[in-house]
């Protein structure tokens, strides 16, 4: 009779979305990798895998014996295996600091989405089991969270990396429902190799704490009960819900022309969240204070960043106003606008994780050859058509846009469920707008139909982006 890690990888196997594909398995040395790695191996031989490890350099020779044992377990069994090296201190360091566990966590996914886009794959399998999830709940109720929070992990999720390479990258994590005494048992039982990572003992680092000193106190506080169960039911819930909320709040945004007493008739619960999007939208946190300092003073002006001050209007609308107050990078990362030249010019501008160049190019000929070609991160615009003022933003509920090479326009949230872009990023993506014209270009995506450059066309719009080094999430 198969044991409940063997159901739970059997019925991840048969799921739609995965039969056929081959996966990429994040795989470190530990227990619960091991087993995973080991099971889809023998339900599914070694040419649907590949097995990618990365080296933190964190634990200097026990960092490289793990790598060679991953490595050394792969060549035994012809599964395909590729490794990256990172020097995540160095890195983590050069980016600012903060916590050292979350920065190697964010070096991790991106050398995964690396290997991954690197071989045109699409799934991306690891190991998170139950007990990952509880502690994962515990850190953030530790740190602070909201309902979003609550969702901790997912079995099926976006790539947690916001990059034009990731877009269509997703993870999966079969294990979750599952205790990890039940992956030691598989282990044990099946005589699956595999290493301790000392580093799980180290006391500065919260998740440790939480797993040696917390969870066993509501083990004893708890007895019989299936806690961890509930723990697992509640992230569930709260996604669920937060993907109700984000839907709910859409379709009313969408809607448009509401009286003011529309919006005060509504549950408190959807007016805080009609709020939460418009802030997401500006790239601000939707901290609970900030949240409900706007909803309990209508029409007040609230400042939320060193030059920008928003109000909640009565029909639920946010309205912003500049406050000036010298230069800081408050002011690019929330308004993103910019006046462009009518004659030949240059600039920059940020907007939260992109920096965006643009040059604007007249040909003495008027010849479309005079102009340069697009490339990676690299757009040509005809300026004349995009006109005078533009900005950067996030996506907004009635968004319309005109995709390069369609017949005609459609709503946005319509052509990126074509497009199948995971709900979390479409937010996360930046949208760049012709003041008065519409959108005209998608971050790492399309441009737009009207903008493009045609025989005609005499001045060019030659468009660069980048991610933001020194930006640091609001939320």
């Amino acid at each position: 009779m198969p044991s409940a890690v063997e159901e739970v990888i059997g019925r991840f196997l048969s799921h739609p979305e995965v039969e056929g594909h081959t996966l990429a398995v994040g795989v470190s040395g530990g227990c619960d990798s091991m087993v995973l790695l080991n099971l889809l191996f023998e339900m599914t031989g070694p040419t649907r895998l590949l097995a990618c490890h990365i080296n933190h350099r964190l634990r200097g020779g026990e960092s490289d014996g793990d790598a060679r044992f991953v490595e050394q377990f792969c060549r035994e069994r012809n599964i395909p295996f590729q490794a990256r090296a990172a020097d995540v201190r160095s890195i983590h360091a050069e980016r600012g600091g903060g916590s050292l566990e979350e920065g190697a966590r964010r070096i991790r996914y991106e050398c995964l989405g690396e290997i991954l886009s690197g071989n045109g794959l699409s799934h991306l399998v690891l190991a998170h089991h139950l007990d990952d999830q509880v502690e994962t709940l515990f850190m953030r109720l530790i740190r602070g969270t909201g309902i979003r929070g609550l969702g901790c992990m997912q079995e099926r999720a976006a790539f947690p990396i916001a990059d034009p390479h990731f877009r269509d990258l997703l993870v999966w994590r079969p294990l979750l429902s599952v205790p990890v005494r039940d992956i030691l048992h598989t282990a044990q039982d099946r005589g699956v190799p595999f290493r301790e990572d000392s580093s799980n003992d180290d006391p500065s680092f919260l998740r440790n704490r939480i797993r040696s000193e917390l969870l066993p106190l509501v083990d004893d506080l708890a007895g019989a009960r299936p806690w961890k169960k509930s723990i697992l039911d509640l992230t569930i819930i709260s996604a669920g819900t937060t993907e109700f909320l984000d839907e709910a709040a859409d379709r009313w945004r969408s809607d448009g022309g509401h009286a003011s007493a529309d919006f005060r008739r509504l549950p408190m619960a959807l007016r805080s969240w009609i709020v939460v999007r418009q802030l997401a939208d500006l790239g601000l946190s939707h901290a609970h204070d900030r949240v409900q300092g706007l909803i309990g003073h209508p029409m007040e002006w609230v400042t939320v960043s060193e030059d920008l001050q928003l109000r909640l209007l009565d029909d639920g609308t946010l309205e912003r106003r500049p406050v000036s107050r010298g230069s800081t990078r408050w002011r690019t990362e929330t308004s993103g606008t910019v006046n462009l030249p009518d004659h030949d010019g240059e600039g920059h501008m940020e907007f939260g994780h992109l920096v965006v160049s643009w040059r604007i190019h007249q040909s003495a000929t008027g010849a479309s050859s005079d102009f340069p070609a697009g490339g990676p991160n690299k757009e040509c615009f005809d300026a004349d058509r995009v006109g005078s003022e533009i900005r950067l933003r996030h996506w907004q509920a009635g968004d319309r846009f005109h995709p390069c090479g369609f017949t005609g326009p459609c709503r946005l949230k319509k052509w990126f469920s074509s497009q199948k872009v995971p709900r979390e990023r479409r937010h996360q993506l930046v949208v760049a707008e012709a003041v008065g014209r519409g959108i005209f270009w998608i971050e790492g995506m399309r441009i737009a139909q009207w903008a493009v450059c045609r025989p005609d066309t005499t001045r060019v719009m030659v468009w660069n982006w980048r991610q933001n080094t020194h930006f640091c999430a609001t939320s």
